[in-house]
């Protein structure tokens, strides 16, 4: 598995690149590492990947809107909001509907020159969004909102992960989906989608075993914890990376809905075989193909 050292101690890593959860006790690395030494590429590099993952971003907003409007894919949209959201009421539904149109507002108007391309390396995440710079771009007129920065992008880190998911943009898409939820719906990071070590050339594989267990009332609140706490399912609809992914496979209903319902089956077999339980195996579904 992945793990980052920070101020000594070892701790999980999410596919962001973020240390996630509690610092991993009796943990030593036993691997003498040789790191690959890419050459790093740069800023231009990660500008012109995130030029292109915007309008993508943006598509896939309006193709999960879309969705969500269309009377006739009721049924199939229900499916993941019950999934990863915890149901698929009136409630959920205009939650999230409203969330999605905050979002859609969002793109409209946010653009490079609201980017920050960090090149430090002092840290591990991919990109992330300063909520207090985003209320103050949010409330700027047009002009003085065209110069204020509030996401950052840490090029290194970005250009890597591009590399390994294949240079494939819908990635990058689902990324900056999941740090919009961090603006006006103000989502938190509970748990996250993990990638696995297998990177597949001509789609994207994730497993959203955490996700399932959030909705389902079954993410630890602690993990490690003996006896578990859980996190109660409704803190499904507090988190970013739950509404990124049901956004994601949304918009795959619309455009891949035989690939969208096999993404379905393997999330609902999960549950099924752990009882609606704590899932503690890789939940893999396939998104951004190519």
């Amino acid at each position: 598995f992945a793990a980052v050292r920070k101020n000594d101690d070892w701790y999980a890593l999410n596919r962001l690149g973020q240390p996630w959860g509690k610092k991993l006790n009796n943990f030593e690395s036993t691997i003498k590492l040789h790191p690959i030494r890419y050459k790093f590429m740069p800023e231009s590099y990660a500008r012109s990947v995130i030029k292109e993952g915007l309008p993508l971003a943006r598509k896939k907003v309006d193709s999960a809107l879309s969705v969500l409007s269309d009377t006739a894919s009721n049924d199939d949209a229900n499916l993941v909001l019950k999934l990863l959201l915890g149901d698929a009421s009136p409630q959920t539904r205009s939650q999230y509907l409203t969330y999605l149109n905050e979002v859609k507002a969002d793109f409209a108007k946010v653009g490079l020159s609201n980017v920050i391309f960090d090149g430090s390396k002092n840290t591990e995440a991919l990109a992330s969004l300063n909520t207090t710079w985003y209320k103050e771009w949010q409330a700027a007129s047009h002009t003085e909102a065209a110069r204020k920065k509030f996401i950052r992008i840490n090029i290194h880190n970005f250009n890597d992960n591009y590399r390994k998911e294949f240079f494939n943009s819908g990635t990058t898409a689902d990324g900056l989906i999941h740090e919009m939820f961090h603006g006006a719906p103000d989502t938190r990071d509970f748990n996250y989608a993990l990638a696995p070590d297998i990177y597949q050339k001509g789609y994207q594989q994730l497993d959203v075993g955490p996700l399932l267990n959030l909705a389902s009332g079954h993410a630890p609140a602690i993990p490690g914890k003996y006896p578990p706490v859980y996190l109660k399912s409704t803190t499904a609809l507090k988190n970013a990376d739950s509404f990124a992914i049901t956004t994601s496979l949304l918009s795959q209903l619309a455009t891949n809905r035989p690939v969208y319902l096999e993404n379905i089956k393997a999330m609902q077999l999960a549950l099924d075989r752990n009882r609606n339980g704590y899932i503690g195996v890789d939940v893999l579904v396939k998104l951004n193909t190519i």
